[in-house]
Protein backbone atom coordinates (compact mmCIF):
# COMPACT_ATOMS: atom_id res chain seq x y z
CA UNK A 1 0.00 0.00 0.00
CA UNK A 2 0.98 3.65 -0.30
CA UNK A 3 1.10 5.60 2.96
CA UNK A 4 -0.05 9.20 2.83
CA UNK A 5 1.64 12.08 4.64
CA UNK A 6 -0.34 15.17 3.74
CA UNK A 7 -1.74 16.09 0.36
CA UNK A 8 0.47 14.42 -2.26
CA UNK A 9 2.77 13.09 0.49
CA UNK A 10 3.13 9.45 1.53
CA UNK A 11 5.38 6.93 3.25
CA UNK A 12 6.34 3.48 2.05
CA UNK A 13 8.09 1.54 4.80
CA UNK A 14 9.99 -1.36 3.21
CA UNK A 15 10.97 -3.79 5.93
CA UNK A 16 13.49 -6.64 5.67
CA UNK A 17 15.15 -9.29 7.85
CA UNK A 18 18.71 -10.07 8.85
CA UNK A 19 19.97 -6.60 7.94
CA UNK A 20 23.36 -5.68 9.42
CA UNK A 21 22.84 -3.89 12.73
CA UNK A 22 19.10 -4.46 12.79
CA UNK A 23 19.06 -7.50 15.04
CA UNK A 24 16.59 -9.41 12.87
CA UNK A 25 16.52 -13.12 12.18
CA UNK A 26 14.98 -15.31 9.52
CA UNK A 27 14.50 -14.74 5.80
CA UNK A 28 12.25 -12.67 3.58
CA UNK A 29 10.94 -9.16 3.68
CA UNK A 30 7.69 -7.29 4.14
CA UNK A 31 6.13 -3.86 3.77
CA UNK A 32 4.61 -1.71 6.49
CA UNK A 33 2.37 1.19 5.60
CA UNK A 34 0.34 3.82 7.43
CA UNK A 35 -1.57 6.97 6.58
CA UNK A 36 -0.76 10.13 8.55
CA UNK A 37 -3.80 12.26 9.38
CA UNK A 38 -3.08 15.72 10.82
CA UNK A 39 -5.42 17.45 13.25
CA UNK A 40 -7.04 20.45 11.64
CA UNK A 41 -8.95 23.50 12.85
CA UNK A 42 -12.63 23.20 13.64
CA UNK A 43 -15.14 24.84 11.36
CA UNK A 44 -14.53 23.01 8.08
CA UNK A 45 -17.44 22.26 5.79
CA UNK A 46 -19.50 19.18 6.54
CA UNK A 47 -18.04 16.10 4.93
CA UNK A 48 -14.53 17.59 4.62
CA UNK A 49 -13.05 15.39 7.35
CA UNK A 50 -12.01 11.84 6.43
CA UNK A 51 -12.72 8.85 8.61
CA UNK A 52 -11.79 7.94 11.23
CA UNK A 53 -12.01 10.99 13.45
CA UNK A 54 -13.62 14.27 12.39
CA UNK A 55 -11.10 17.07 12.62
CA UNK A 56 -8.21 15.24 10.92
CA UNK A 57 -7.06 15.47 7.32
CA UNK A 58 -4.21 14.66 4.97
CA UNK A 59 -3.07 18.24 4.28
CA UNK A 60 0.43 18.83 5.63
CA UNK A 61 0.33 21.73 8.14
CA UNK A 62 2.51 24.81 7.66
CA UNK A 63 3.80 24.27 11.20
CA UNK A 64 5.52 21.04 10.13
CA UNK A 65 8.95 21.51 8.52
CA UNK A 66 10.48 18.18 9.58
CA UNK A 67 8.91 14.75 10.07
CA UNK A 68 10.46 12.28 12.51
CA UNK A 69 9.96 8.52 12.59
CA UNK A 70 10.84 6.54 15.70
CA UNK A 71 10.88 2.78 15.16
CA UNK A 72 11.41 0.40 18.09
CA UNK A 73 11.39 -3.36 17.48
CA UNK A 74 10.95 -6.04 20.12
CA UNK A 75 14.19 -7.50 18.73
CA UNK A 76 15.94 -4.63 20.49
CA UNK A 77 16.62 -2.60 17.36
CA UNK A 78 15.70 1.08 17.73
CA UNK A 79 16.17 3.86 15.22
CA UNK A 80 15.19 7.44 14.51
CA UNK A 81 15.19 9.41 11.26
CA UNK A 82 14.21 12.97 10.35
CA UNK A 83 13.45 14.39 6.92
CA UNK A 84 11.78 17.23 5.05
CA UNK A 85 8.52 15.77 3.69
CA UNK A 86 8.35 18.43 0.99
CA UNK A 87 11.71 17.24 -0.36
CA UNK A 88 10.63 13.63 -0.90
CA UNK A 89 10.71 12.35 -4.52
CA UNK A 90 7.53 11.98 -6.56
CA UNK A 91 6.25 8.65 -7.84
CA UNK A 92 5.67 9.24 -11.59
CA UNK A 93 2.84 6.70 -11.62
CA UNK A 94 0.79 8.38 -8.88
CA UNK A 95 2.15 11.92 -8.58
CA UNK A 96 2.57 11.31 -4.85
CA UNK A 97 5.70 11.89 -2.81
CA UNK A 98 7.19 8.94 -0.94
CA UNK A 99 10.12 7.62 1.08
CA UNK A 100 11.31 4.06 1.66
CA UNK A 101 12.50 2.87 5.06
CA UNK A 102 14.60 -0.27 4.63
CA UNK A 103 15.77 -2.66 6.00
CA UNK A 104 14.20 -3.23 9.42
CA UNK A 105 13.64 -6.40 11.47
CA UNK A 106 10.41 -8.37 11.15
CA UNK A 107 8.17 -8.83 14.17
CA UNK A 108 6.29 -6.72 16.73
CA UNK A 109 7.41 -3.11 16.93
CA UNK A 110 6.29 0.41 17.82
CA UNK A 111 6.09 3.33 15.39
CA UNK A 112 5.87 6.94 16.60
CA UNK A 113 5.35 9.78 14.09
CA UNK A 114 5.91 13.47 14.89
CA UNK A 115 6.06 16.74 12.99
CA UNK A 116 8.40 19.54 14.06
CA UNK A 117 8.36 23.29 13.28
CA UNK A 118 12.17 23.36 12.99
CA UNK A 119 14.68 22.17 10.42
CA UNK A 120 15.75 19.34 12.73
CA UNK A 121 14.18 16.78 15.06
CA UNK A 122 15.64 15.65 18.39
CA UNK A 123 15.96 12.02 19.31
CA UNK A 124 14.19 10.45 22.29
CA UNK A 125 15.19 7.88 24.92
CA UNK A 126 18.83 8.14 23.79
CA UNK A 127 18.09 6.42 20.46
CA UNK A 128 21.28 6.92 18.44
CA UNK A 129 20.78 4.67 15.41
CA UNK A 130 19.57 6.41 12.25
CA UNK A 131 16.86 4.53 10.38
CA UNK A 132 17.91 3.70 6.81
CA UNK A 133 15.93 5.92 4.46
CA UNK A 134 15.77 6.05 0.67
CA UNK A 135 16.65 8.31 -1.02
CA UNK A 136 19.66 8.45 1.26
CA UNK A 137 20.22 12.17 0.80
CA UNK A 138 16.79 12.94 2.28
CA UNK A 139 17.13 11.27 5.67
CA UNK A 140 18.98 12.97 8.52
CA UNK A 141 20.09 11.77 11.91
CA UNK A 142 17.91 12.83 14.81
CA UNK A 143 19.78 15.37 16.90
CA UNK A 144 21.41 14.25 20.14
CA UNK A 145 22.08 17.80 21.33
CA UNK A 146 19.48 20.19 19.91
CA UNK A 147 16.17 20.59 21.69
CA UNK A 148 12.69 21.45 20.45
CA UNK A 149 9.13 20.20 20.89
CA UNK A 150 6.85 18.79 18.18
CA UNK A 151 4.04 20.86 16.75
CA UNK A 152 2.16 17.64 15.89
CA UNK A 153 2.61 14.14 17.27
CA UNK A 154 0.91 10.76 17.35
CA UNK A 155 0.54 8.22 20.09
CA UNK A 156 2.95 5.29 19.73
CA UNK A 157 1.37 2.73 17.40
CA UNK A 158 1.95 -0.98 17.86
CA UNK A 159 2.71 -2.68 14.54
CA UNK A 160 3.67 -6.15 13.39
CA UNK A 161 5.96 -6.53 10.42
CA UNK A 162 5.35 -9.87 8.68
CA UNK A 163 7.84 -11.35 6.24
CA UNK A 164 6.64 -11.73 2.69
CA UNK A 165 3.36 -9.82 3.05
CA UNK A 166 2.21 -6.21 3.13
CA UNK A 167 1.34 -5.04 6.66
CA UNK A 168 -0.91 -2.05 7.30
CA UNK A 169 -0.59 0.03 10.49
CA UNK A 170 -3.74 1.94 9.53
CA UNK A 171 -4.47 5.64 10.05
CA UNK A 172 -2.17 7.42 12.50
CA UNK A 173 -3.66 10.59 14.00
CA UNK A 174 -1.24 13.42 14.69
CA UNK A 175 -2.56 15.90 17.25
CA UNK A 176 -1.54 19.54 17.46
CA UNK A 177 0.48 20.64 20.51
CA UNK A 178 1.72 24.00 21.84
CA UNK A 179 5.45 24.48 21.37
CA UNK A 180 8.21 27.01 21.87
CA UNK A 181 9.63 28.46 18.65
CA UNK A 182 13.32 27.65 19.04
CA UNK A 183 14.51 30.68 17.06
CA UNK A 184 12.75 32.95 19.58
CA UNK A 185 14.65 31.71 22.62
CA UNK A 186 16.88 34.29 24.29
CA UNK A 187 19.23 33.16 25.74
CA UNK A 188 19.58 30.23 23.31
CA UNK A 189 19.10 26.65 24.56
CA UNK A 190 22.04 25.12 26.47
CA UNK A 191 23.80 28.48 26.70
CA UNK A 192 25.36 29.89 29.86
CA UNK A 193 24.57 33.61 29.84
CA UNK A 194 26.13 36.01 32.28
CA UNK A 195 23.79 37.77 34.69
CA UNK A 196 21.89 39.94 34.38
CA UNK A 197 19.97 38.88 31.27
CA UNK A 198 16.43 39.18 29.92
CA UNK A 199 14.36 36.16 28.93
CA UNK A 200 12.38 36.04 25.68
CA UNK A 201 10.55 33.22 23.92
CA UNK A 202 7.44 32.59 21.83
CA UNK A 203 4.84 29.93 22.65
CA UNK A 204 2.54 29.01 19.77
CA UNK A 205 0.07 26.45 18.46
CA UNK A 206 -1.18 25.70 14.96
CA UNK A 207 -4.94 25.39 15.50
CA UNK A 208 -6.63 26.91 18.54
CA UNK A 209 -3.85 29.11 19.88
CA UNK A 210 -2.52 29.04 23.44
CA UNK A 211 -4.35 29.60 26.73
CA UNK A 212 -2.54 32.49 28.44
CA UNK A 213 -3.18 30.97 31.86
CA UNK A 214 -1.29 27.82 30.85
CA UNK A 215 2.04 29.62 30.32
CA UNK A 216 4.43 29.30 33.24
CA UNK A 217 8.17 30.01 33.46
CA UNK A 218 10.15 28.44 36.28
CA UNK A 219 13.80 28.50 37.29
CA UNK A 220 14.99 24.98 38.10
CA UNK A 221 18.38 23.83 39.36
CA UNK A 222 18.82 20.13 38.62
CA UNK A 223 15.37 18.92 39.71
CA UNK A 224 14.80 21.55 42.40
CA UNK A 225 12.40 24.43 41.77
CA UNK A 226 14.07 27.74 42.64
CA UNK A 227 11.23 30.09 41.80
CA UNK A 228 8.42 30.94 39.40
CA UNK A 229 9.18 33.92 37.17
CA UNK A 230 6.82 36.84 36.62
CA UNK A 231 6.28 37.17 32.87
CA UNK A 232 4.76 39.57 30.36
CA UNK A 233 2.61 38.17 27.52
CA UNK A 234 2.21 39.82 24.12
CA UNK A 235 -0.40 38.12 21.87
CA UNK A 236 0.82 37.24 18.38
CA UNK A 237 -0.61 35.69 15.23
CA UNK A 238 0.97 34.79 11.92
CA UNK A 239 -2.14 36.26 10.29
CA UNK A 240 -1.46 39.68 11.86
CA UNK A 241 1.30 42.31 11.70
CA UNK A 242 2.62 41.00 15.04
CA UNK A 243 3.67 37.56 13.80
CA UNK A 244 4.69 34.66 16.03
CA UNK A 245 7.10 32.82 13.71
CA UNK A 246 9.76 34.39 11.46
CA UNK A 247 7.94 35.85 8.49
CA UNK A 248 4.72 34.21 9.68
CA UNK A 249 5.82 31.01 7.93
CA UNK A 250 4.32 28.53 10.42
CA UNK A 251 0.74 29.83 10.44
CA UNK A 252 0.43 29.77 14.24
CA UNK A 253 -1.06 31.84 17.07
CA UNK A 254 0.31 32.35 20.55
CA UNK A 255 2.25 34.73 22.75
CA UNK A 256 5.62 36.41 22.87
CA UNK A 257 6.82 35.87 26.44
CA UNK A 258 9.34 38.08 28.21
CA UNK A 259 10.79 38.54 31.68
CA UNK A 260 13.08 41.36 32.78
CA UNK A 261 16.46 40.58 34.30
CA UNK A 262 15.38 41.96 37.67
CA UNK A 263 12.68 39.28 37.86
CA UNK A 264 14.93 36.38 36.90
CA UNK A 265 17.40 36.52 39.75
CA UNK A 266 17.42 33.93 42.50
CA UNK A 267 15.94 35.24 45.78
CA UNK A 268 18.65 36.50 48.10
CA UNK A 269 19.16 35.10 51.59
CA UNK A 270 17.81 37.38 54.31
CA UNK A 271 20.32 37.48 57.22
CA UNK A 272 17.58 38.68 59.56
CA UNK A 273 15.34 35.76 58.82
CA UNK A 274 17.85 33.15 59.94
CA UNK A 275 19.57 30.32 58.06
CA UNK A 276 17.63 28.42 55.45
CA UNK A 277 15.06 31.20 54.87
CA UNK A 278 14.83 33.56 51.92
CA UNK A 279 13.39 37.02 51.46
CA UNK A 280 10.62 37.66 48.99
Amino acid sequence: MRTFLGTLFLFVLLVGLSAPGCGGSGEGSGMLGFRALWQRAAGGAAGDFPEPGAGFGTELPRAVKTVRLLFESETGFRCCVAFDPRGAPTDPATGERFVVLSPLPVGPATLHVSGFPSGFAPTEREIRETCPLEPGALGRSCSLTQVTAPSFSSDPRGVTVVAGVESDAGDILLHSFPFVIVESLEPPPRSAPSAPFDLRLTVAEALAGVDADSILVEIVESTRLVRTVEIVLDPCSDDSPNVCSPGGELGVDGFHVSAAAARLGRPRSDPASGPGRQSR
